[in-house]
């Protein structure tokens, strides 16, 4: 564990000082003493890199979660569609009754995600063989239905939700001031901590139904727990920084190759920081790719996500 923690820790310093500096302008360490150069670093990217782990941490909690209580390696928010069931709430109540960034269309789209949840929740529960690929199947499809219908309301509507209209289909994380990004950051780790805690229940629950029980936890009650508050989180995320892809499904993947997911607690809370750390580092992508145009960070996240999502199809054995 030791020499893995080590290299996490030196990327983490590695990519946030590269996320302070890199931009639309590049800051130089050694101008940092100059009020101009520190007031970007500390009232702009600060603020931006920490908002940016939260969200990246908590995607990788989320998908590692999914992937547990499903007991499927392809599960993930993104796939199965509660990303776009959250998007097209937000934005359904945004462009007909709320203000999109309002409580309320926020909570509209913690509803229509809590729906599409009450359905994977009821499929998951069944105990028949090969139920976790039709949820995959499932989900896939209404993603597929969700994104298209989302689509079709973004471009009636794009004057209304002008340039801000890419952030439900790709994700873009919005600028913000340091209270505002450690309250949102403070929203998601409370409620990040319920998942946390039920780690060794999710190690037992991906053994099996009938394992999970024998070691004294309820499959019903653990997944129920698990798709709740991943709901809301997702929400949030979600109302915060649009639809963001694949993160779910990469980390939890790249975590199992560096270290046994059997280590429970820990395990999940290195895949949280290594979904913190990932995210920055395609927010960078984002950023200085092409300064000063701002790419969407899902479509970062996906360019990834997308070859990963086919390799791992390829690899599943044939029925």
């Amino acid at each position: 564990m030791s020499r893995p923690i080590g290299i996490l820790l030196t990327l983490t310093v590695a990519i946030g000082a590269l996320a302070l500096l890199a931009g639309s302008e590049w800051v130089s360490p050694f101008s940092l003493g100059s009020n101009d150069a520190w007031t970007v670093v500390w009232t702009f990217r600060l603020p931006r890199v920490l908002l940016v782990f939260c969200v990246g941490a908590v995607l990788a909690l989320i998908g590692s979660v999914y992937q547990s209580i499903l007991n499927n390696s392809l599960a993930d928010p993104y796939i199965l569609g509660t990303s776009s069931a959250s998007a097209i709430g937000v934005v359904l109540a945004g462009v007909t009754f709320f203000p999109i960034d309002s409580l309320a269309a926020r909570a509209c789209g913690l509803l229509t995600t809590g729906a599409l949840t009450a359905v994977l929740l009821a499929m998951a529960n069944r105990e028949r063989g090969g139920v976790t690929d039709r949820l995959i199947l499932f989900g896939f499809a209404g993603n597929l239905v969700l994104s298209s219908l989302l689509f079709v309301v973004l471009s009636i509507h794009s004057q209304a939700l002008g340039a801000g209209s890419m952030r439900w289909l790709f994700g873009r994380v919005p600028w913000m001031g340091l209270s505002e990004s450690l309250g949102y950051c403070g929203v998601l780790l409370v409620l990040s901590l319920p998942l946390v805690a039920r780690a060794r229940a999710f190690n037992a629950i991906s053994l099996g139904d009938g394992v999970c029980r024998s070691l004294g936890f309820d499959p019903r009650r653990t997944r129920a727990t698990a798709l709740i508050f991943s709901s809301i989180l997702i929400s949030i995320i979600v109302s915060i920084a649009g639809s963001i892809g694949f993160v779910g499904l990469i980390v939890p993947h790249l975590a199992r190759e560096v270290m046994p997911s059997s280590l429970g607690r820990r395990a999940l809370l290195v895949q949280f920081w290594m979904g913190g750390v990932f995210l920055v580092a395609a927010d960078v992508v984002s950023r200085a790719i092409h300064p000063p145009l701002e790419l969407p960070i899902g479509t970062v996240t996906n360019l990834f996500g997308g070859p990963l999502f086919l390799y791992l199809m390829w690899r599943r054995p044939v029925r």
